[in-house]
């Protein structure tokens, strides 16, 4: 089903999918994504699809500095629409001091993925994990990666420049519900690691 929209939609803006997987890799060199190359418009397994830690880690980046009237959206734990019940898949969530986002993904082919942004003080650190063999695991060498890194910060700050989070500001920051108000009214109508500093 979502591999079906994901074509629709790609078809829609790259004419086909292989037009849509070339925009996206146009856009992801542009974007310092070296080592990237989409194949398919949906993210599932795909031998000529590839990507790695780092290069998800400068997306995480991207979408978070480029968008932050949006970026709120990644720090929701859950909503409910048309009485059904939807919780993040984010299991760091509400629970790792400071995260707010970003991505988790799952196939048979990939393992239990996360990218994660936390924002701590004056550090903010996005972690890649990927390849993991359950959602646990996953999560518990996403807490070790991002513990360790935020050790050595606070041991020597001068090594990472301070954090300019513009959506903390742009949306009165991460714990605001971005669900509320105009669009709450809309939808009721209708194995590796990597930490980066930010």
């Amino acid at each position: 089903m979502h591999a079906r929209i994901a074509v629709a939609v790609a078809e829609a803006l790259g004419g086909d999918e292989s037009g849509f997987a070339e925009l996206m890799n146009k856009k992801a060199y542009a974007l310092g994504m070296v080592r990237t190359h989409f194949h398919n418009a949906s993210g599932l397994p795909d031998a000529k699809q590839t990507t790695t830690a780092r290069d998800l880690a400068l997306l995480g980046r991207h979408i978070a500095y480029d968008f932050p009237q949006y970026y709120p959206y990644f720090a929701v734990e859950a909503f409910s629409y048309r009485g059904r019940y939807y919780g993040t898949h984010n299991n760091l969530l509400g629970v790792f001091e400071g995260t707010d986002g970003i991505k988790t993904g799952y196939t048979h082919s990939s393992g239990f993925n996360l990218v994660t942004s936390v924002v701590r003080g004056n550090a903010h650190l996005i972690g890649v994990v990927m390849g993991s063999r359950t959602a646990a695991a996953r999560d518990q060498q996403m807490k070790q990666l991002l513990a360790i890194q935020f050790t050595r910060i606070e041991a020597n700050n001068t090594q990472v420049m301070p954090a300019n989070v513009p959506w903390q500001t742009a949306n009165a920051g991460p714990k605001t519900n971005p669900f509320k108000g105009a669009v709450a009214q809309s939808l009721a109508e209708g194995g590796y690691q990597m930490a980066m500093t930010a």
